[in-house]
Parts: C-alpha cells; sequence; structure tokens
C-alpha cells in the first residue's frame, strides 16, 4: 500500500468532516442570516487550514511510518510527498471556489452578511470605536432598502438616529441578536422607537436561508404515506405528519399513556380474540328476520283486504236484492186495493226475496 494513498484518505476524511458540519448547521430550523455567514466562514477557515496543515489523521499516520515504517500492521511504500501537498492544495481550492459560488449571496460584503453590525458580540468594548463601528455597512443596508423605506416615510437621518439608539439598548444585553430583534418587535413602544429599524429587523427574521425544513416535510410525507398507506386521507396524513415532525422521538417517547387511551376510549373493549365481523353478521341476521316478516305481514295483510272485499261484495247484493223485493211489494201494493191483500201473501212475497 503506497504511503501518500493513506495520507490522501485521510486527508479526505477530515475535509468531509468539516463539510459535513457546514450541511449540518445549514440543515437547523433556527438559522439566521448571521449564523449561516459565520458558518460558511467558519468551514473556509477549516478548509485553508487542511490545505497547508497535516490533519489529526495523518499526522498518526507520519507519526506511526516515521518511528516503524508500519502503520496498523502494513508496512507502507513511501512516496515524495509533493505529490500529496498538491493533490491538497488542488482540492481545497477548487472546495473554496465552489463554496464562494453556491453562497455567494451570503459571502462576506454581500447585503445579508453586513446584518452582522446589529449583533452586540461584534462590538468593540471601546465607546468611541463602537460608536464608529458599523457605518459604512450599515449605510450601504439603508442604500439597499431605501425604496422600501421610503414607502413607510422613513429617511436615512431617522435610521441612523435609530441605529445609534439601538447601540445603547443592546449593548446592556446579553441575548442573540434574533432574540434582540424578537423582543423589540413585541414591544409596541420599543416598535415605535425603532421605526425603520423594526423594518430591517422583521426582513433579517424571515428572509430564508435554507429549504431544509420543506425537505423534511417530503420526506416525512414519504415516509407516513407508503405503498402500504397509500390510500391515507389529507386530514389523517396532515395529523400523522405532524406528530412525526413534531413529536418527540422513539428514544424519549412514552407508548404507555397512548395505549392505554386507546384501548379504553374505543366504542368497544379491546380484548384479543374479539371478532370485528361478529357485530356485522348478527345485523345481517336481524335484516333478514326483518324482512321476512315485513314480506310475511304484507302477505296476510293483502289476504284480508281480498276476505273484506269478499264479504263486502256479498253484503252489498243482499242489500240489492232486499232493496229490490222491497220496490216490488210497494208497486204491487200500490196496484192492488189493501183489501184484497192478506198479510200471508206478504210473508211468501217477501221470502221470495
Amino acid at each position: 500500500m503506497d504511503y501518500d494513498n493513506v495520507l490522501f484518505s485521510y486527508f479526505m476524511r477530515d475535509t468531509f468532516e468539516a463539510l459535513s458540519e457546514l450541511s449540518l448547521n445549514f440543515q437547523k430550523d433556527s438559522l439566521t442570516v448571521c449564523d449561516a455567514v459565520e458558518a460558511l466562514e467558519t468551514c473556509s477557515l477549516k478548509l485553508v487550514d487542511l490545505q497547508f496543515q497535516p490533519t489529526e489523521g495523518m499526522q498518526e499516520v507520519i507519526d506511526a511510518v516515521s518511528k516503524t515504517g508500519l502503520f496498523r500492521g502494513t508496512k507502507l511504500k513511501y512516496v515524495n510527498e509533493g505529490q500529496i501537498l498538491f493533490l491538497r492544495k488542488k482540492v481545497i481550492d477548487v472546495l473554496i471556489k465552489h463554496l464562494e459560488k453556491r453562497f455567494q449571496d451570503l459571502q462576506k460584503g454581500s447585503v445579508p452578511s453586513k446584518f452582522s453590525i446589529f449583533n452586540p458580540s461584534q462590538w468593540p468594548s471601546d465607546r468611541q470605536e463602537l460608536a464608529a463601528y458599523g457605518k459604512q455597512d450599515f449605510a450601504d443596508i439603508c442604500e439597499h432598502y431605501q425604496p422600501l423605506m421610503d414607502e413607510h416615510s422613513v429617511t436615512t437621518k431617522m435610521l441612523k438616529s435609530e441605529f445609534i439608539l439601538y447601540k445603547s439598548y443592546a449593548a446592556a444585553r446579553t441575548l442573540r441578536m434574533p432574540q434582540i430583534f424578537s423582543g423589540i418587535l413585541c414591544d409596541t413602544e420599543r416598535c415605535k422607537q425603532y421605526k425603520g429599524l423594526s423594518i430591517l429587523f422583521e426582513i433579517y427574521l424571515v428572509l430564508a436561508v435554507n429549504t431544509a425544513v420543506c425537505e423534511r416535510g417530503f420526506s416525512c410525507m414519504k415516509r407516513v404515506k407508503n405503498d402500504w398507506r397509500s390510500c391515507l386521507g389529507t386530514e389523517q396524513l396532515s395529523r400523522l405528519m405532524f406528530s412525526s415532525i413534531e413529536g418527540p422521538s422513539m428514544d424519549n417517547f412514552d407508548a404507555a399513556g397512548a395505549v392505554e387511551k386507546w384501548w379504553t376510549s374505543g366504542n368497544r373493549a379491546r380484548r384479543p380474540g374479539f371478532n370485528p365481523w361478529q357485530k356485522e353478521q348478527e345485523q345481517e341476521i336481524r335484516d333478514d328476520l326483518y324482512e321476512d316478516l315485513v314480506l310475511m305481514d304484507q302477505e296476510a295483510e293483502q289476504e284480508e283486504n281480498v276476505r273484506q272485499e269478499a264479504i263486502s261484495d256479498e253484503l252489498g247484493l243482499e242489500a240489492e236484492n232486499v232493496a229490490a223485493g222491497e220496490k216490488r211489494l210497494a208497486e204491487a201494493l200500490d196496484d192492488s186495493d189493501e183489501s184484497d191483500i192478506d198479510e200471508s201473501d206478504i210473508d211468501t212475497f217477501l221470502k221470495d226475496y
């Protein structure tokens, strides 16, 4: 195994560690503009240091080979270190150029990076130096946001006066810059006092630096709504995603309370061996019996209606016969003399009808 290959492997490992730290900083939800600028500058300094100074892993290899010629029991073939130095410089130069191009809006000298003049932790302790601190950067910020200030009738003179007032206010506090901004914006009187600066504070607090939150949301949605749960509704999906993103981690979550609530809050008891379809089957049987009873009642009602109609027809026929007989009798009485008719004849006539 070549000595230069081992050294270069350790160099790349330490390089990736520096980039990984930068990536983790950019994934924080609380990342602000100044935090991003600081993280980017820190990563650049670490990379420059790796360019000229051997890393901890490289130094371990160098010390082991210089003493015994072996590294972890393996003899390394020595090669000129000039090639390693050339490769290290080339890799670091490429990475720094890429970072500068990728984050050019956050490089020192850009307008977002100049918001660091509001950070009390970077202010000089001397009063005269503090009075003159950040004047040029503040003028650049005011010039950049001048159209917005004109809409709110804020002049440059007002902004300069408020900046001096802000220095006296923030210098006596040990809070971080975002917390100071939030405290001013939440105080009505302070907002009136810092009419122009409060606009800049709002811009700073809402200025999007990363999209890690959105990416985590999409990743969470893929985990929750997978192939096995593709029919989840929007409301239930939102609840599950909220629990996954905002809820405690699996290591800190105590499921005892949730299980107890689930066990006792159902419409039926949660018991092993319970047939969830038994109730539906019984309901189907009851529905079938009810339909049979309804059908039997309908048939009985129809039979009763037929019988009643037959009785009504029979009674109606008898009534017609009686009426006809009475009519014939009346006609016979009218045509005959009452003295000629005997009662026995009337009875015989009525029997015929």
